[in-house]
C-alpha cells in the first residue's frame, strides 16, 4: 500500500514538471516565442520581477519557481 502511494506521488510530480515545463515552452511575448533565462535564487518578494524588467524592461516578466527566479522575455 506504501509502495503504490508513494508511486503515485513520483508521477504526480514528474507530470506536474512536464506541464509546467511544456507552458513555458508554449509561451509567447507580443508575439514572439518566448525565451527564458534563468536569474538564480528568488529572494525578497518582487525582487525576481524586478531583476527581470531591469534587464528585459519592454517584455520582461519574472516568477519565482521552486525557489528560483526565471525571466521570460522575447526572443531576439
Amino acid at each position: 500500500m506504501a509502495n503504490q502511494i508513494s508511486n503515485f506521488i513520483s508521477f504526480f510530480v514528474i507530470l506536474v514538471l512536464v506541464a509546467s515545463g511544456w507552458n513555458i515552452s508554449l509561451q509567447q511575448v507580443e508575439g514572439r516565442p518566448a525565451c527564458s533565462t534563468p536569474l538564480g535564487a528568488c529572494g525578497p518578494a518582487g525582487y525576481c520581477a524586478r531583476r527581470c524588467k531591469d534587464l528585459h524592461k519592454e517584455d520582461g516578466e519574472g516568477s519565482c519557481n521552486f525557489g528560483l527566479c526565471v525571466c521570460i522575455h522575447g526572443c531576439p
